[in-house]
């Protein structure tokens, strides 16, 4: 495709006229421009003759707004090179596109919507932007030195020194809008057929055909997708990019600051998870011969701050495949229960197909926010007949656990709401 941007001295010849539908002012700086697609009121009008008539109406433009912020007339730098956005098209894809999974493979029918902006640069040189709702690609056209169509095997390179590719999409694309200039017929309904394979970069051909279904062109790109960051970078000559690169340093100081917490946050569900605080008291005592008819009676122990503590019981089994249930009772200085902690305690071990195996439960806890200081005691009695060890242990100041987790929750709600307000196109 032969296309240009007119140099300094030369734009004195850009072409200027109103649109016959809007009467909007409509410009083309290309030197061979045929038609022009009104932005304003979606009018394709004639370039060339000195009326302008209008040829087609592509659609309303409010139907098709762009992705993002880029407009036709912006200027972007890439590779130190500046380039003026002249046209848009946007395109319908009915394909099929390749997936694999658990050991089974195929291809899926889809349907994607995208735009292709052409950006040119003085010395007449150009590349498509190709843009969705997924990101951006720089879109180039190559000369293969083994140009090839779809086989049947679906496995596709266009060089000589590149291995066989699976085909990741093929199917059709449908143009459904246009806006900005063009050196070629624009029309809506137009088709391509195009197939793509990934081999670093993404490779695609594009099929154009005639009226009696002929191909008419053939033409080969390569794909490089580019960060929403770096699209920022290359427009920020715009005006119109200031305020998004405002928005982007605020939101990512927002992600950063949320991503900071987030990992705080787990580290100290972590540590509440595995901590049980500072330890106030501990005593131990034979399973055998305490029941709930003669409780073994533990104490004093001294609470002498209000807030949270951790009551754990634990028990060491004096022999395999036997189990106790144990409770304790810690009682204030009146005899009254505060609180208590119980379970069903085991250790079992087999054999099963030739393999050993041992379930346990030998602890149990309970959180509790103490209200009143003073001297406390403990009540510990154990189901008859039971042998073994029961451990009584008080923490003070144990970390709860659900709360930094919730914090955690939080955060990464807030982490992945200010990556998606960084961009907001």
């Amino acid at each position: 495709m032969s296309t240009g941007i007119q140099t300094q001295e030369q734009r004195a010849t850009v072409k200027q006229f109103s649109c016959k539908s809007c009467g909007n002012a409509l410009s083309a700086i290309h030197p061979r421009v045929k038609q022009v697609g009104c932005p304003y009121c979606g009018s394709l009008l004639d370039a060339r003759s000195e009326e302008h008539q209008i040829l087609e109406q592509l659609g309303t433009p409010g139907s098709h707004k762009p992705f993002s912020f880029i407009q036709l007339g912006m200027k972007a730098r890439f590779e130190g090179r500046e380039y003026y956005v002249i046209a848009r098209s946007r395109w319908r894809m009915n394909y099929y596109e390749y997936w694999s999974e658990d050991g089974d493979s195929g291809y899926s029918k889809e349907v994607w919507i995208y735009d292709e902006w052409l950006l040119m640069d003085e010395r007449r040189t150009y590349f498509y932007l190709v843009e969705d709702d997924d990101g951006f690609w720089r879109s180039d056209e190559i000369i293969p030195d083994s140009p090839a169509m779809m086989p049947e095997d679906k496995q596709l390179s266009f060089f000589v020194k590149q291995p066989l590719q699976r085909v990741q999409e093929f199917g059709e694309a449908t143009l459904i809008y246009f806006e900005g200039e063009s050196n070629y017929q624009v029309a809506k309904g137009e088709e391509i057929e195009f197939a793509s394979y990934n081999a670093g970069d993404t490779y695609l051909y594009e099929i154009r055909k005639d009226e009696d279904g002929q191909m008419k062109e053939v033409e080969f790109f390569r794909e490089v997708a580019i960060s929403r960051r770096r699209i920022l970078e290359a427009f920020e000559a715009n005006g119109a990019v200031d305020q998004l690169k405002e928005t982007f340093e605020k939101w990512t100081f927002v992600l950063q600051a949320a991503g900071v917490s987030f990992l705080l946050m787990v580290i100290l569900a972590i540590v509440a998870m595995t901590g049980n605080g500072r330890e106030i008291y501990r005593q131990s005592v034979l399973l055998s011969g305490i029941s709930e008819e003669a409780p073994a009676v533990m104490g004093p122990i001294a609470i002498s701050e209000k807030g949270l503590y951790k009551l754990v019981l634990q028990v060491d089994m004096s022999t395999v495949n036997s189990d106790a249930y144990v409770h304790a009772w810690l009682m204030d200085s009146d005899k009254q229960p505060v609180n208590s902690v119980g379970d069903n305690f085991y250790w079992e071990t087999g054999y099963e197909d030739g393999e050993s195996w041992t379930e346990a439960q030998l602890e149990s806890s309970k959180l509790f926010r103490a209200e009143e200081t003073g001297s406390f005691s403990a009540s510990v009695y154990a189901s008859a007949d039971s042998e073994g060890t029961v451990t009584l242990i008080l923490y003070k100041g144990p970390m709860m656990s659900r709360y930094y987790i919730i914090a955690a929750v939080l955060m990464a709600i807030v982490a992945f709401y200010a990556n998606q307000k960084r961009y907001p196109y």
